[in-house]
């Protein structure tokens, strides 16, 4: 079960269960007994620290009864802090009973000291929870994040070979290989563990006489290759391999970073996207459109359960797109792009007149 957790953004959500058209009429309605029973409610959660849930697709929302802290002083900030640890502890109990084991959280509480404190560095809160931060969606989005970086450097995805690194044979991953190979010049597979990807390789060749190349050479697989796509080596182990130095390392499966002295590429670390107005306007209706990035709420609704193609349809069904790439020092802009073209290019050159 996965959960977002938010602090309240407005009364509303504590009560209203369908959503901002609801609040809007009660904006213009005259004081009634109802908006009084309302109120209370609202006061009520606040006081005993209730937490308010709700459905969303497979996931659950969870607000806290307060907003952000805004005035700073010694009392404020004693009342925030005695409110926010009693609901971290009903919180924690929650994850629990409702088999919570991934999490989703606004970007106020990323920052909040004390929510990091006393829940997500909570010993045994870390076992069983993950944090969600939109790599979920990430591995499903290879071709359209490749696309992305060639069209900003005016080349084709057919004229282009793409490295994978994989350690695992999981099928998400054979899935994604065979998905790619139709889009690109070659698929070039780097692994330790060759057995099972070279006999993909052989049925594949077998099937479709699509040649994959497979190999675990630490000084020569990857000392060419323009385009890297890292599903889940670890850093230590991107260290062991020797990676051309304007190289677009593609970081989808994990937060590994390739740190080098000489390593002169692009790093993409995170991503933002669009999607239909439909699913804003659902994340909208439930007060999270605007808490976090639209690819972190995203991943909550994104049914990873389903065969990869059908997680493709789903992605295309709500027009997701790749809206801009990040590195390690914020986003990656055109500049960056071109530079690494050029400074590629140039190094073609240099390599063909030396023979």
């Amino acid at each position: 079960m996965t959960a977002y957790i938010k602090l309240k953004t407005s009364d509303d959500e504590l009560y209203d269960e369908k959503g901002q058209e609801h609040s809007q009429t009660i904006n213009i309605t005259k004081f009634s007994f109802k908006k009084f029973f309302e109120a209370c409610i609202v006061w009520i959660k606040y006081v005993f620290h209730i937490i308010t849930v709700k459905q969303i697709y497979q996931a659950k929302i969870v607000i806290f009864p307060f907003a952000k802290q805004k005035k700073i002083g010694f009392w404020s900030t004693k009342k925030y802090q005695y409110h926010m640890k009693n609901c971290i502890n009903k919180l924690k109990r929650m994850v629990k009973t409702e088999k919570i084991n991934a999490v989703i959280l606004s970007d106020e509480l990323k920052t909040d000291k004390i929510f990091l404190q006393q829940f997500l560095e909570n010993d045994e809160i870390k076992k069983h929870l993950t944090l969600m931060n939109g790599k979920g969606v990430f591995s499903y989005l290879i071709l359209e994040i490749v696309e992305y970086i060639l069209q900003k450097q005016q080349k084709q995805t057919e004229m282009e070979d793409v490295y994978l690194l994989m350690h695992h044979n999981k099928q998400d991953y054979i899935d994604n290989i065979l998905f790619l190979l139709h889009h690109f010049k070659t698929i070039n597979i780097v692994t330790d563990n060759l057995k099972p990807f070279q006999l993909l390789a052989e049925k594949i060749e077998g099937e479709d006489g699509i040649p994959i190349t497979v190999s675990n050479n630490k000084r020569k697989s990857l000392k060419r290759a323009q385009i890297i796509v890292n599903f889940d080596f670890q850093e230590e182990e991107l260290k062991q391999y020797v990676i051309y130095r304007r190289a677009i390392l593609i970081q989808a499966g994990n937060n590994a970073s390739y740190e080098n002295s000489t390593f002169d590429g692009i790093q993409v670390h995170h991503m933002d996207i669009e999607a239909s107005q439909e699913i804003k306007e659902l994340f909208e209706k439930y007060y999270l459109l605007g808490t976090c990035s639209l690819i972190n709420l995203y991943e909550g609704i994104l049914n990873q359960k389903e065969n990869f193609l059908s997680v493709r349809r789903q992605l295309e069904n709500d027009q997701v797109k790749v809206l801009n790439l990040y590195g390690k020092n914020g986003i990656i802009n055109q500049k960056e792009y071109q530079r690494i073209k050029l400074e590629t290019r140039k190094y073609s050159n240099l390599n063909i007149k030396s023979h």
